[in-house]
C-alpha cells in the first residue's frame, strides 16, 4: 500500500532560505530516488499565488507530496543519512512540518 511524505513549509528566511533550499534539493533528489519516491505535488506558493482554500484557514509557503511503495520506505527514505543530510540544510533556513499520510 502506498505511502506519503507531505512536507509544508511554514516559514523560509528572507536572507539565506533560497540558497539553503537549493541545496536541499540538490541533495534530497537523489536520497528520494533511492528509495523509489515519486514527487505527486510541488508547489511554491511563496513563488506564485498563494493557495486556494475551499474550507477554513490555511497558509502554507509550500506543498510538497512524495509518494512511496510503502510506508517502511518513506519513513527509511526519511531516517536514512542521505535524507538527514539534506534535511540539516534545510533547517538551517526553513521551518516545515512533515507528516506520513498511508495511502489507500
Amino acid at each position: 500500500m502506498s505511502a506519503y511524505v507531505l512536507f509544508v513549509m511554514n516559514r523560509l528566511d528572507e536572507d539565506s532560505g533560497e540558497a539553503a533550499l537549493a541545496e536541499y534539493r540538490n541533495l534530497a533528489r537523489p536520497a528520494r530516488l533511492k528509495y523509489g519516491g515519486e514527487v505527486r505535488v510541488f508547489q511554491e506558493f511563496y513563488k506564485n499565488a498563494p493557495v486556494e482554500n475551499a474550507e477554513g484557514q490555511w497558509s502554507p509557503m509550500a506543498v510538497i507530496l512524495t509518494e512511496f511503495e510503502s510506508m517502511e520506505k518513506a519513513k527509511e527514505f526519511y531516517h536514512s543519512p542521505e535524507y538527514q543530510a539534506a534535511f540539516r540544510e534545510r533547517q538551517k533556513a526553513s521551518e516545515f512540518t512533515v507528516s506520513f499520510p498511508q495511502g489507500t
